[in-house]
Order: structure tokens, then sequence, then C-alpha cells
């Protein structure tokens, strides 16, 4: 989860309110993990890789 907050402050400079939201950001991360393992792979290989979508 990412989340990003706000503090409203009142005219006496007290915190009155918080407004704010949570992400869901598995998808990303998910994403982030397959393309470190990929790229994990291309290192450790001397041979010649493709990658072939079909």
């Amino acid at each position: 989860m990412r989340d990003r907050f706000v503090v409203i402050f009142n005219e006496n400079d007290l915190p009155h309110a918080l407004i704010g939201s949570l992400t869901d950001i598995t998808v990303e991360k998910q994403a982030e993990n397959t393309l470190q393992t990929y790229a994990h792979i291309v290192s450790a290989s001397s041979e010649y890789l493709a990658l072939i979508d079909l």
C-alpha cells in the first residue's frame, strides 16, 4: 500500500483535519519483482538470450 496524507490546520495552527489516500500497489510490486528476476537471469548468463512473445 502507498499512502499520501496532508494535515489541514485551523486558524490557530492546530491540526483540524487529515486528508489522504491509500493506493494498492500490488501489481506494480509484482511487475518490479518480475523485472528484477529477468535482470538477474540476463546478468548471470554468458549465453545469447532471446525473449519471444507470440
